[in-house]
């Protein structure tokens, strides 16, 4: 795994959703009152973070020796059963039956010993990776945040992702979305009270018909 891959699976790793944004872009919404409250939005992009930061480059410094430590790991294991494959089959028409049944499931339960640790060792790597991105973003959130303040934005956004590194209480809209949503719910149940009384004397109506 050569460096410029590391920081391409660190940055796919990153990525939660695919969402398009044009760098400095600023937008509006309108506040309680009814007037435009101006948001102060930028965007970031979390590959090239990983790629220039002097934490992300010995992120993906320490990803690559892992890697390369368990994969000679690998390989040198691999050719050791392949060394003991060929003096099997040197051998193996001198031994007895009984010699080459024992030995033959040996080097069956050898191979199978063998990928089961190739898979340990790739899920270990694929833990060790998610754990160190995880918290790199960490990171990258907590730096969102500063810089957000020291320049007075309200939302900073990873342009690559979509995702929120950060956003001022200014830019969160979620007590305005809960009463728009407890708005409309109160006007469907009122319509659901006012529908029913006028259904059941509908029905009681066809049911005197009847009799």
């Amino acid at each position: 795994m050569n460096t410029k891959r590391s920081y391409l699976a660190l940055a796919l790793l990153l990525t939660t959703a695919a969402f398009s944004y044009a760098a400095d872009v600023k937008s509006v919404i309108a506040d309680k009152n009814g007037s435009l409250a101006e948001l102060n939005i930028r965007v970031i992009d979390a590959f090239e973070v990983m790629q220039h930061s002097k934490a992300g480059q010995q992120l993906a410094l320490d990803l690559q020796e892992t890697n390369k430590q368990w994969t000679q790991e690998i390989a040198e294991r691999g050719q050791k059963l392949e060394k003991e494959l060929k003096d099997y089959e040197a051998k193996k028409a001198t031994l007895s039956e009984s010699a080459r049944e024992k030995e033959e499931k040996r080097l069956t339960k050898a191979h199978r010993d063998h990928q089961l640790f190739v898979e340990e060792k790739k899920q270990d790597f694929q833990t060790k990776q998610a754990k160190a991105t995880e918290q790199m973003f960490k990171e990258m959130k907590d730096s969102a945040a500063a810089v957000a303040k020291a320049e007075h934005v309200d939302l900073i956004v990873d342009k690559a992702t979509g995702q929120v590194l950060y956003n001022s209480p200014k830019a969160d809209l979620t007590n305005k979305l809960v009463a728009d949503l407890d708005k409309k719910h109160d006007v469907k149940v009122a319509q659901q009270k006012t529908t029913k009384p006028a259904t059941a004397v509908a029905d009681a109506s066809k049911g005197t018909k009847t009799a």
